[in-house]
């Protein structure tokens, strides 16, 4: 342990140095750009408020290692520092590969969305979906992983498609900062938030639906639920399962693409998918109405083939600029507990 005197001396020399490296005002703007905003002289553009982190859900299991945790839910609380005026809370749910930190500052450090909300008076919560980020999972079967994201893809997928020119449409992108290639700085920065993902999206949903309802039960308030990309998948999966604790749901650049994932099987650049989400929007069980099952008790759980009883068949020819499609057969079947959730 530092002797009193010995803090105190640190103390001084941190003061000293300080003093040395920034005297009188800090310089132009630019050096506050980007990670050069991690100096201490640099303000900060993010809205002022309070910070709290809890873990909801979660149960042990025994192992022969010991007694581990499983589907703990990452949930960070942000309450505006002038107080909440608005009546429900506001919820993230990140993308695939990624965590939390979407919802923060943006990769060239302007004001994020969770400032945005807050500004408005929203309570803010940003959950780190489980067996990713602050979220990660002790169960180790379950939840195999695989890189979140590479260079190239992350260049033409989301900063630079245009460059890749994939599909036609990709030539209206103007919007990201900087060139969105590799070794820009708000690309490296960008790209640095990714971090691994789990390859079995059934034990995410379904320890996203646990944890997910136990959530909202807490907050005792119908929340509004912001997600993005595959994060769309907990919405929904929420909406279905406790769509009374819901305000309401939006979902920006939803990957859950009914019955099939638009990557991979590629013959022409721009086309190829595999096929998933036998349950159309999930992986995992959602009411349906009529129901699935023939049984007399209607309980959709043990149905084999949840697709083929949907009657899923493809649409149209895949092309680069407009994608084939599964739909159900006629007449349609609805899904009654997600219809009760504006969207």
């Amino acid at each position: 342990m530092l002797s009193r005197s010995v803090f105190l001396a640190l103390a001084l020399e941190l003061v000293a140095a300080s003093a040395h490296n920034h005297p009188g005002e800090y310089s132009p703007e630019d050096e506050c750009s980007g990670v050069n905003a991690i100096s201490p002289a640099c303000s900060t553009g993010e809205s002022l408020h309070y910070r709290d982190i809890f873990y909801v859900g979660g149960h042990y299991v025994e192992t022969t290692a010991g007694n581990l945790t499983y589907d703990q839910l990452y949930v960070e609380k942000l309450t505006p520092a002038d107080g909440v005026s608005q009546p429900n809370p506001v919820i993230f749910f990140h993308g695939g590969g990624t965590s939390g930190v979407t919802w923060l500052n943006t990769p060239d450090n302007r004001k994020g969305f969770a400032s945005y909300f807050l500004d408005l008076g929203y309570q803010v919560y940003i959950v780190d979906q489980t067996s990713v980020g602050r979220g990660s999972e002790e169960d180790l079967t379950d939840f195999p992983m695989r890189i979140g994201s590479t260079a190239e893809i992350s260049e033409n997928g989301f900063t630079a498609p245009e460059q890749a020119n994939l599909y036609p449409q990709s030539q209206l992108h103007t919007q990201w900062p900087g060139t969105g290639l590799k070794s820009d700085p708000t690309f490296d920065a960008f790209e640095s938030t990714f971090i691994p993902l789990t390859t079995n999206l059934t034990a995410q949903e379904l320890s996203m639906r646990r944890s997910g309802c136990a959530l909202l039960a807490l907050l005792a308030t119908p929340a509004f639920l912001v997600s993005h990309s595959i994060g769309a998948l907990h919405p929904l999966l929420l909406s279905n399962d406790c769509p009374a604790l819901v305000a309401g749901s939006v979902n920006l650049e939803p990957a859950n693409t009914p019955f099939q994932s638009l990557l991979g099987n590629a013959s022409v650049p721009g086309t190829g998918s595999s096929r998933t989400r036998p349950w159309g929007l999930a992986n995992t069980r959602l009411t349906y109405d009529p129901a699935l099952s023939s049984s007399s008790d209607h309980d959709d759980s043990n149905v084999a083939d949840p697709s083929a009883a949907l009657g899923a068949h493809l649409v149209g020819i895949d092309a680069p600029e407009r994608r084939a499609c599964y739909m159900q057969r006629d007449p349609p079947r609805k899904l009654p507990q997600v219809a009760k959730v504006p969207t």
